[in-house]
């Protein structure tokens, strides 16, 4: 069973994050550090705007870097904006639909925490010592 974020979580990232501002790809790659990817790592996240940029989402242009070889910075597109905020509609269906899994969750594991025999927790017991 996979755990954690949605498959392909890192394309509409790079989006949002080229929404915020045009980037080179390490760059990019630094800042995808903010939504805990398991696969941010470099090759997948050039992999991605690859991917981006023949589906039109993303274009990209060379530029001279101040140290180095030029560089290819990345821009969002109209159509990329397009998917952004798709995904963004996907998204939030998909919180929706875990927010109401762990409520049901909650209120069905409750009764089992409290069950004789199941130690409570600590925040628990101290409630219940509390004169009313």
């Amino acid at each position: 069973m996979r755990h954690g974020k949605p498959r392909n979580f890192v394309q509409p990232c790079l989006l949002l994050l080229l929404l915020e501002h045009p980037d080179h790809g390490y760059a990019l790659v630094e800042r995808l550090d903010s939504f805990l990817l398991a696969e941010g790592d470099p090759g997948s996240v050039y992999r991605a705007l690859h991917t981006l940029e023949v589906s039109g989402a993303v274009r990209s242009t060379w530029g001279l870097s101040e140290s180095g070889p030029a560089r290819r910075t990345y821009h969002l597109t109209e159509i990329g904006g397009a998917q952004l905020e798709e995904w963004a509609k996907s998204i939030t269906d998909t919180r929706e639909a875990l927010e109401t899994y762990l409520r049901r969750y909650a209120a069905k594991s409750a009764p089992e925490r409290d069950a004789p025999g199941n130690p409570r927790p600590a925040a628990r017991v101290n409630q219940a010592s509390e004169p009313a």
